[in-house]
């Protein structure tokens, strides 16, 4: 409702309401739901005024339906008791929610639920981010006086009120300790903590600064100087905070959006390294690996404290403290303590305390006067050590964000490198692995073309070698080789005998059935003696003929071992050609991997050296005049005493010889008065015997005149004027010159004025007494 309030806040001062705010008013009156009805009450003006606007602004009006149950409450950031109960109630019966309550009031969720006391087991502790509400404070720039006027301490108030700034924010624009906004905005004394005598409502003011995070857990504890892990346990056994919520409050200016600088981890890592949260509660809160934390946390230079291991705040700022802040809080003045007033039990901090945090706002405010003002030697000596203070820390400040961005550039390099040399590695495995799959699939194919062409071959010569075999196996029966009865046999058995013989037979019979004489014996010899004759001759021809059919076979045999030992010899030579492969594409990947390993390595260490070098070269180019300006500020304290020494005995001196002269002047002076008055005194004594003898002279002339015109009006003749002084003035004159003598006499019984004023002073003056005469006379 900032449009809304801007309107508000005009009309107040009665100013006029520019157009542009107008509409933009109306629009936000829109998107919370408010009539013109709505809206005038708000302003305060009628109806008929919104609905012109309306119409001058081309914004069309809300229907009345649409309501704000809101807008019966002014946002005036000073609400009643009731006012805060109308809004619990409306949240309760489920007619707004936190977040409308806070649109419309601009303020956060969480100060809502604080000061509505809802309950927040749900709700996350979030970091004050309100560029707006920054912007509004920068406008207000701190000033070494304290010089400021109550509006802006209101405005800074109020910013606070609403959940808008933090103790950070204020404490670091205006320069003053985080303890010192802690004890103003509280308003509970530190010894509380150590009597242990907190009350519900001092309790219920520490939730509401966490909660709405106007201030953080380890603020608190610096401020009772007290372990942030006793007072994180106070907080959780007595308020209504989780631990989760305590934990976000503590790292609660680092956003868990997965995109982390260097200036992230070292506020994380100091929060672990103090002991104010663990290792894991910070990998949860950012969703990082343990393991991740740790390495940062060595590469920082931080280490992880031992499980219960607890810091005070001191000993924390012991380790963390600068040269600089140890400096400035050395010359620092110590800021008077005001007590503010409890407002209510909803958070608040606009006591009249928090004015002394910008001193000089109103004189309750502890503004100093003008003698307080440290001047001369002491200003001198004060505004050397605050100067070389900030040089120092603004030197450290750059040191530190130097550092910080070249262990996180270093970090992301090898980040990259450690990552695209995965990528190498596995591109390379795959590749590999790729590889020997191609090469067992082309030796796989090879083996079964050479099988399948080698039993291709082999049906060819089977024939041939069954044929041979079964020739061979003949021919050793017909030899005698295989004994009488496979001879007889193979003998009886063959086809080409049992022919011949049937022939030859056949043909004698037919010769001797011829010539009558089958019956005889010569008959019978002769196909006796055809017999043998045939046996003998078949015999030899199926030898020969079974050896030939053999020969073949055992050609075809001795090819087909041939192709049988070519193609075991291919299928060896596959296999050592696959082995050799295989070991090459393997040796080749170990030798891409172990070169990326090196150059990792290599890139690492020179990273790790241009690191060194850079840091080291930061550390001088910072460190040298950081120790320049200390060794400078020694020199100027020294020149400036000894200039001060200097100055003192030159005044001295000179005042020495001033009072001498003075001494003398006056004395001349008071010579030369008195003569002067002794010779005015002599002289007015002179003139008044001589006036007064003028005076009778003349009186008696007049006297004589008088009687002479009262003599000639008796008789008739006219008488000759005689000369008249004027006594009056005359007598006046007289008792001038006697009052100046007086005067002067009078003079010399007084402090005599300094010879070097001009104009005389007459501090004994009677009152109606004047330097030419008596008032009145």
């Amino acid at each position: 409702m900032a449009a809304i309030q801007d309107i508000q806040n005009l009309i107040a001062q009665s100013q006029p309401i520019p157009l542009d705010l107008q509409r933009a008013a109306l629009l936000e009156a829109q998107s919370l739901g408010m009539n013109n009805q709505a809206l005038a009450d708000a302003f305060g003006v009628p109806v008929s005024m919104v609905s012109d606007a309306a119409v001058a602004t081309g914004v069309s009006a809300q229907s009345a339906p649409a309501a704000n149950p809101l807008a019966g409450i002014p946002v005036d950031n000073d609400y009643t008791l009731e006012e805060i109960d109308a809004v619990r109630n409306l949240v309760n019966s489920g007619r707004v929610d936190v977040n409308q309550v806070a649109q419309n009031f601009n303020v956060t969720p969480n100060y809502v639920a604080a000061a509505l006391e809802l309950p927040m087991d749900n709700m996350s502790i979030q970091a004050i981010d309100n560029e707006q509400a920054r912007e509004t404070m920068k406008s207000i720039p701190a000033n070494a006086a304290g010089e400021y006027t109550d509006e802006q301490v209101e405005t800074i108030t109020n910013l606070m009120n609403k959940g808008q700034l933090n103790v950070t924010d204020v404490a670091e624009h205006f320069k003053v300790d985080q303890n010192r906004v802690m004890e103003i905005i509280s308003d509970i004394p530190k010894s509380v903590y150590e009597e242990g005598s907190f009350t519900p409502e001092q309790t219920k003011k520490l939730e509401g600064l966490i909660t709405t995070g106007v201030a953080t857990a380890p603020q608190v504890a610096k401020y009772f100087d007290a372990p942030v892990s006793e007072v994180s346990d106070y907080l959780e056994q007595n308020t209504g905070l989780t631990r989760d919520q305590i934990v976000d409050s503590m790292v609660s200016n680092v956003a868990a959006d997965s995109n982390y600088n260097m200036q992230d981890a070292q506020r994380v890592g100091e929060q672990i390294s103090q002991g104010n949260i663990t290792a894991e509660q910070a990998a949860d809160q950012f969703g990082v690996t343990i393991d991740g934390i740790s390495k940062l946390m060595s590469e920082m230079g931080l280490t992880v404290p031992a499980q219960g291991a607890t810091q005070t705040p001191a000993q924390a700022a012991q380790t963390t403290t600068q040269t600089a802040a140890q400096i400035a809080q050395a010359t620092a003045p110590t800021p008077q303590a005001q007590t503010g007033q409890q407002l209510s039990s909803v958070p608040q901090y606009n006591d009249p305390g928090f004015a002394s945090v910008m001193p000089g706002a109103t004189a309750t405010a502890g503004a100093p006067m003008s003698s307080s003002i440290p001047t001369g030697l002491s200003g001198s000596e004060q505004a050397l050590r605050t100067g070389a203070s900030g040089a120092i820390e603004m030197l450290d400040q750059l040191n530190t964000a130097g550092r910080a961005d070249l262990a996180d550039q270093y970090a992301r390099g090898l980040e990259q490198a450690a990552a695209q040399s995965q990528i190498a590695r596995g591109d390379i495995t795959s590749g590999t692995t790729q590889g020997l799959n191609a090469i067992g699939t082309g030796f796989g194919q090879a083996r079964q073309d050479i099988g399948g062409a080698y039993g291709r071959a082999e049906e060819m010569f089977n024939p041939y070698m069954q044929a041979g075999n079964t020739a061979l196996q003949q021919q050793m029966a017909l030899s005698g080789a295989l004994g009488q009865d496979a001879f007889n046999q193979a003998y009886q058995e063959s086809p080409q005998m049992a022919f011949l013989r049937e022939q030859g037979m056949r043909a004698n019979l037919a010769g001797a059935a011829a010539t009558g004489g089958l019956g005889g014996g010569n008959v019978q010899k002769e196909l006796q003696r055809f017999g043998q004759g045939l046996a003998s001759q078949g015999l030899q021809q199926q030898i020969s003929n079974l050896g030939a059919l053999s020969s073949q076979g055992l050609g075809a045999t001795g090819s087909a071992a041939g192709i049988a030992t070519g193609a075991g010899t291919n299928l060896a030579n596959l296999a050592t050609g696959e082995a050799q492969a295989r070991s090459n594409a393997l040796m080749s990947q170990g030798s891409n991997l172990a070169n990326i390993a090196t150059g990792l390595g290599s890139q690492q260490l020179q990273a790790q050296t241009n690191l060194g070098g850079q840091l080291a070269g930061n550390l001088a180019q910072y460190g040298l005049p950081a120790v320049q300006s200390i060794s400078n500020l020694g020199t100027n304290l020294a020149a400036g005493r000894t200039r001060a020494g200097e100055l003192l005995a030159q005044q001295y001196g000179q005042t020495a010889g001033a009072l001498g002269g003075i001494y003398s002047g006056q004395g001349r002076d008071i010579a030369s008065m008195t003569d002067s008055q002794r010779q005015m005194l002599m002289n007015m004594v002179q003139s008044g015997a001589l006036t007064e003898a003028q005076a009778q002279q003349a009186y008696s002339t007049n006297m004589a005149n008088l009687q002479s015109g009262i003599g000639g009006q008796l008789a008739g003749v006219p008488n000759a004027p005689i000369f008249s002084p004027d006594y009056g003035t005359q007598i006046g004159q007289a008792f001038q010159a006697g009052g100046v003598g007086a005067y002067l006499s009078g003079q010399q019984q007084n402090t005599p004025a300094p010879v070097s004023t001009s104009t005389p002073i007459y501090p004994n003056q009677p009152v109606g007494f004047s330097v030419m005469g008596l008032s009145g006379l």
